[in-house]
């Protein structure tokens, strides 16, 4: 299970998903995930994402946890 609390901003076309509690959040202490929508026709966007996440200091992060940077341009 997984309580988030989800954010939309229609001027800046983004959507941001704040982690508040669940499995993920016992590893970590913060988890923001946003996506930013960014036209480039007008039948066409690019969805940038990014992720922030910090590990409680007193947790070492299983493996399942350890994120990576993931960068993939594709048109929507």
């Amino acid at each position: 299970m997984f309580k988030e609390m989800i954010e939309m901003d229609d001027e800046k076309m983004a959507v941001t998903i704040n982690g508040l509690e669940g499995h993920v959040m016992e590893e970590l202490k913060v988890y923001v995930v946003t996506f930013h929508f960014i036209p480039t026709s007008e039948e066409g966007c690019i969805c940038k994402v990014t992720m922030v996440w910090g590990k409680r200091p007193e947790r070492r992060l299983s493996c399942a946890y350890q994120l990576h940077e993931v960068r993939r341009d594709d048109g929507c």
